[in-house]
């Protein structure tokens, strides 16, 4: 986790209005303190009032404009390096070597499409997406923000309020529908991750 880079991707999207505000932070002591969002977990049925899908198209563009001078895509190293912390002792790592390694191409392939690479939040779950109750949408816990693909993100987000492809379309900008890699893949790459 770089914890410069979380503070750096929060202060941006608090100023966009997708992020709570930080009061203070100290990186030596790991402190953290944001503004208290009133409101509550984000549910699928949100999704079928315009207004919140609007701001999820507002959410993904803000995204894709912040500042990502200097950064590279991670999302291969990160992958590599939470899967050397499992213990290869356990029965479930062997099982996992097979998705690793089929995985690894498809990250791959995901790194060689520079017009999606943006920096994503990497943990879109119930959770960390509040409705607040004047019905903006925040999201929480940018500590896994990273540059990513965001085919990757969308499918992740996807997979955890179960989507169908008409409400993905809804929720994602225009611009980003016309992803080139097959979508089935990404959602069990999204799973994989998980």
């Amino acid at each position: 986790l770089d914890r410069r880079f979380e503070i750096s991707v929060l202060q941006q999207m608090a100023f966009l209005g997708f992020a709570p505000s930080i009061h203070h932070h100290n990186l030596e002591q790991g402190i953290l303190i944001t503004d208290f969002i009133q409101g509550r977990y984000l549910q699928k049925d949100d999704l079928q009032q315009q207004d919140i899908c609007t701001q999820f198209q507002n959410f993904f563009k803000a995204l894709r404009h912040l500042n990502t001078d200097n950064l590279t895509f991670t999302l291969d190293t990160t992958i590599n390096h939470y899967f050397a912390q499992l213990d290869t002792k356990q029965t479930y790592f062997k099982q996992l070597i097979p998705f690793h390694e089929h995985y690894i191409d498809v990250i791959s392939k995901l790194a060689q499409q520079p017009q999606f690479l943006q920096i994503c939040h990497n943990d879109l779950n119930r959770e960390n997406l509040l409705v607040t109750q004047d019905k903006r949408i925040m999201a929480i816990d940018w500590e896994y923000s990273t540059v990513s693909h965001l085919q990757l993100e969308i499918a992740k987000l996807a997979n955890v309020l179960d989507l169908d492809e008409s409400q993905i379309i809804q929720i994602v900008p225009k611009m980003e529908t016309a992803f080139t890699l097959e979508w089935q893949q990404i959602r069990q790459l999204a799973r994989y991750i998980d």
